[in-house]
């Protein structure tokens, strides 16, 4: 039997692809299958595309790399350091349109070992089939990032330091496999609100659930003061008036078995759901950028004791937490920024989830905005976010990304 939930949703999710199927019959005419012409160019700002002269096809392939330097102590003295060379990131993607300027594609590829899951032999990121024809109603289906915060949903590609706050690692939630409907300017209000509602699996990217579940987000966002870039920190349009972009979110997901809803370790034998809670903000104003979050996530309870053997418990991990984050970025683009957040436990929860902060600072040259940046950083961290939770450590990364 299909829970009555589902069959709803199923059913209401093959109306629209039924009403959408029947509206491109009518109103728009076949493509000539005679082509008018290729082309082929090269930007920097563009990477590599490749489109027909009527617009009916294109492709833009794009590559990134980030190799970074990281040196990690603990903040006691005489503690050994760790010292690490690595390519972050190496990201390969592909975008477009097909048949029509209206249905668009996103494929995304993760190729460097830190940035995918051990236990699964893919390194697929994303995969996303877009219908776009409707500016109130924008359908997304497939592996996609999900619209909750804002800094994990902005590309890792673009922002003032080299990687996100831990309070959001710990609480953001990952790609997941979906069906999303989006925004960004309802109504026709020069992008003043915008909203995502989506349906995720709520396992996480290039999983398969083994129990029954599902996770449902809404989020709205309005920026009253006209439209920003608010998914590429640091302000480089330098505006003349003030910007700001605010944004909140709630999901819940329904019986997961990550230990962090959609991402993290795998429970033996429990099952959990999670109510999950975000406000953002951004703010820009001649190269003064500010942006902040606040995250919470709270499970439905705090453990569960194996039914076959009493002495086996697992754990929740239920907590709050908040970041803020400055930066200006001067005339000669050179930025400085820094970043200070906070994690706390909530309730009754995983004993092994402690209280824990970060305090940093950064420095980044642009060479061509965030296509070709170096960067370098100094953090300290304590609790959960530190090398040991029971201590505390130091953290200084130096990072050079190129976007081609």
């Amino acid at each position: 039997m299909i829970p009555a939930p589902l069959f709803r949703s199923g059913t209401f999710f093959i109306g629209i692809c039924i009403a959408l199927y029947a509206q491109e019959k009518s109103e728009l005419s076949f493509i000539d299958q005679e082509q008018i012409g290729t082309t082929l160019k090269a930007a920097e700002d563009a990477g590599l595309v490749i489109s027909n002269a009527d617009g009916s096809y294109s492709m833009n392939l794009r590559a990134r790399i980030q190799s970074r330097f990281t040196q990690t102590t603990r903040a006691s003295q005489g503690a050994p350091r760790q010292t690490e060379f690595a390519v972050r990131r190496l990201r390969l993607s592909f975008r477009g349109n097909i048949h029509n300027p209206f249905w668009r594609y996103y494929i995304q590829f993760g190729f460097a070992a830190q940035e995918n899951e051990q236990d699964v032999n893919s390194n697929l990121r994303d995969a996303v089939i877009s219908y776009t024809r409707y500016r109130d109603i924008n359908i997304n289906m497939g592996q996609m990032k999900v619209p909750f915060s804002r800094q994990r949903v902005s590309s890792s590609g673009n922002l003032q330091f080299p990687d996100r706050s831990r309070t959001s690692g710990e609480l953001n939630m990952d790609r997941d496999i979906g069906i999303s409907l989006t925004s960004s300017n309802l109504f026709n209000l020069r992008n003043f609100l915008g909203y995502a509602l989506a349906v995720f699996g709520g396992e996480g990217r290039n999983r398969q659930s083994r129990s029954p579940g599902v996770m449902g987000l809404a989020k709205l966002f309005l920026s009253p003061f006209g439209p920003q870039d608010y998914l590429s920190e640091g302000d480089f349009q330098r505006y003349e008036k003030p910007k700001l972009t605010l944004g909140i979110a709630y999901a819940y997901n329904h019986n997961t078995e990550r230990k962090l809803s959609t991402l993290g370790e795998f429970y033996r034998f429990s099952r959990f759901d999670y109510e999950h809670v975000c406000a953002d903000f951004v703010a820009k104003w001649r190269g003064l950028s500010l942006t902040g979050e606040y995250l919470l996530r709270k499970a439905n309870r705090p453990f569960h004791v194996n039914s076959l053997n009493p002495t086996e418990v697992e754990y929740s991990r239920s907590a709050w937490g908040y970041f803020l984050q400055a930066g200006y970025l001067f005339p000669i683009d050179v930025e400085l920024a820094m970043r200070y957040g906070e994690l706390f436990p909530l309730g009754e929860t995983d004993p092994t989830l402690v209280y824990s902060r970060e305090l940093g600072g950064g420095v980044s040259i642009y060479l061509s905005e965030h296509l070709l940046k170096i960067q370098a950083d100094y953090f300290f961290y304590e609790g959960n976010f530190a090398i040991d939770r029971q201590s505390k450590s130091q953290e200084v990364r130096f990072q050079i990304q190129m976007v081609i």
